[in-house]
């Protein structure tokens, strides 16, 4: 099973928790929401992800090459809202 996470947007409802990091990267109990999604994705039984990234693109990749083992068994690949692909 396939699912796409839409990590794209400004935060702005959560500011001042965005102001240095996008939405997915706000931790809630010690685990960011993007590692939160993707774990409940995998106990669905999804193995692909494709990540639409663009605000603070960055650090969204920089995060899913640094914990690759936390999304384990998933295949991910980050792109940005501009259908420009990113490697992850």
């Amino acid at each position: 099973m396939k699912a796409m996470v839409l990590a794209a947007g400004l935060g702005m409802r959560l500011r001042p928790l965005t102001n240095d990091r996008p939405k997915a990267l706000v931790e809630v109990a010690g685990r960011t929401l993007l590692e939160i999604t993707l774990s409940r994705l995998r106990s669905f039984g999804v193995r692909e992800v494709i990540i639409n990234v663009h605000h603070f693109a960055e650090l969204v990749l920089k995060y899913l090459k640094r914990t690759i083992t936390l999304v384990c068994g998933l295949r991910c690949l980050a792109k940005r809202s501009c259908s420009i692909p990113v490697a992850a």
